[in-house]
């Protein structure tokens, strides 16, 4: 499935660091899902599978019963390795024979893209690959079923990696829709902004998908699970942070997912939440010092719901949850039931 002109599309990343919270997910409700991730190595070898396949027999099996097509993402991280990969024919071959051959696996359905480059990169690397990515997209699309390539594009992708024709190749294009403020960035702030003034806004992001002249149906914009807290003085929503931030999880983190301080729900719980019409997200306050206290950002069901009414209005393909698992799946249930309404049964 490429794109559905009636509904918003769903997708869903399942990262290997969150193990099998995936089964704490609705995926019949999803269109496509994207396995996270394999790091892709400076000579073009894949450095680690995370556990793929045999570790994941259960998920394949249960894509495969449900009929969810299940993408491989191929993640590459920094420009010096991306240099490498792309200033070597050697080793760009090696990377286009590992994708392929991942691709040609009957449980998977696509190929995903995550080459998340946010500073310069050699140019003749650039033009490599674009070049690559021509090249990796002919005989996947030729083959008897039809498979896809999607890529994540990050901020600035249209000035550090992509130019129009190489961008409007892929099947479908996720755009960075969070990350406004991290934990350790000078101040509080929304992780995922809808309009305002921070640089990385849903706004923005489609600002560049259009200069990029993408079509409106392939442009999914990624929605977080995750927030982030600080500490903060003085006590303001976008106060100056006095300490590294934290990670926080909408629902209860699944067992073993790192770093993660506290969960949103039971936050919320505790002191209520304050939902900023200007920026489309959420925040909680919790009493501190005399100037100092912490202050948490995060996404739930109304900003969820305000984002999915502007990517209507904007005429967009969906958006893509990540990552799975850090809900319980409870904003994938309400998308769901809001935006992609079942058909009614048979008497």
């Amino acid at each position: 499935m490429s794109h559905a002109a009636d509904r918003l599309l769903a997708f869903g990343y399942v990262v290997w660091w969150a193990g099998d919270s995936w089964k704490q997910q609705p995926l019949s409700t999803l269109d496509r899902l994207m396995f996270g991730d394999f790091a892709v190595g400076a000579d073009g070898q894949v450095a680690n599978r995370h556990g793929w396949p045999g570790q994941w027999a259960e998920l394949r099996a249960e894509v495969r019963r449900l009929g969810v097509p299940l993408d491989v993402s191929y993640s590459i991280l920094e420009p010096a390795v991306f240099n490498a990969v792309f200033g070597s024919a050697e080793n760009q071959r090696r990377l286009m024979n590992d994708m392929l051959a991942t691709v040609r696996d009957t449980s998977i359905s696509g190929l995903h893209l995550d080459v998340e480059i946010v500073a310069p990169v050699a140019p003749q690397a650039r033009a490599n690959y674009h070049a690559f990515v021509r090249q990796l997209v002919q005989p996947v699309r030729q083959m008897p079923t039809r498979k896809l390539v999607s890529a994540f594009l990050t901020f600035g992708a249209d000035q550090y990696l992509y130019d129009g024709p190489t961008a409007q190749l892929f099947d479908h294009a996720i755009l960075q829709g969070y990350d406004a403020h991290w934990k350790d960035g000078l101040n509080a702030g929304p992780v995922a902004p809808l309009t305002g003034p921070d640089l990385i806004t849903w706004e923005s992001m489609r600002a560049m998908a259009l200069r990029l002249g993408l079509q409106n149906h392939r442009v999914i914009l990624s929605f977080p699970m995750y927030g982030y807290e600080w500490e903060v003085e003085p006590c303001l929503p976008r106060g100056k942070r006095v300490a590294e931030g934290s990670i926080t999880t909408f629902a209860a983190a699944p067992p073993g997912v790192p770093q993660v301080k506290a969960d949103v729900i039971r936050r919320v719980s505790q002191g209520g939440a304050i939902h900023d019409p200007a920026t489309g997200s959420a925040y909680y306050i919790t009493a501190g010092g005399a100037a100092r206290c912490t202050v948490g950002w995060f996404e739930d069901w109304w900003t969820l719901e305000r984002k999915s009414q502007w990517l209507v209005n904007e005429k967009l393909g969906g958006l893509a949850f990540f990552p799975l698992g850090y809900d319980q799946g409870e904003l994938v249930e309400f998308f769901s039931r809001r935006w992609r309404p079942r058909p009614p049964q048979k008497p």
